[in-house]
């Protein structure tokens, strides 16, 4: 048997009771989203009051730390700065070394030097010495003239009219 339905509301009454209806639970879908945004509303807006707080701690101790550690980090600076400067001078050198003992063998025994001034910027060598005798001197002009990247030796006349005793300066030119 099917159950019977008796409807007693005009269809006017019909269509504004199923009206009210509808409204009535569109009115609670939207009362219960409004109350969950609220709520997620809530939520966020207590998570970034905590992240705000840790934020701050997280910046204050930042800068404790940076004010504990100044010395420290000027003295860093500085031997960054240093190390800097040691690279610049290690990419400029140019060693000599290689130059001294051919140097120091072409020297007579009898010579005294004073200064060896060996200058690769202007590829001149100084020297100044004590000399006994102008022979001396002499062979000391034509042994570092045979020195093959010697170019010339000059020493000048003032110097070569004394016999004995003598205090001599002279430049001499080097080949590259």
């Amino acid at each position: 048997m099917l159950p019977s339905r008796l409807n007693l509301l005009s269809p006017e009454k019909m269509k504004r009771l199923s009206f009210l209806s509808n409204f009535q639970f569109i009115k609670n879908i939207l009362e219960f989203i409004l109350i969950i945004l609220s709520i997620g509303g809530i939520v966020l807006l207590g998570g970034q009051m905590v992240l705000e707080d840790f934020s701050n701690e997280l910046n204050s101790a930042l800068s404790n730390l940076q004010n504990q550690n100044a010395d420290t980090n000027k003295e860093i600076k500085k031997i960054n700065s240093t190390l800097v400067l040691i690279d610049k001078i290690q990419k400029e050198f140019e060693p000599i070394s290689y130059l001294v003992p051919e140097l120091a063998i072409a020297i007579p025994d009898d010579v005294l030097l004073k200064t060896i001034n060996i200058d690769k910027g202007n590829k001149t060598i100084l020297i100044d010495g004590y000399s006994p005798t102008r022979e001396i001197l002499l062979d000391l002009q034509e042994s570092l003239s045979s020195i093959s990247w010697i170019d010339e030796v000059e020493i000048p006349i003032s110097q070569l009219t004394e016999k004995e005793n003598i205090n001599f300066s002279f430049q001499a030119n080097i080949i590259e």
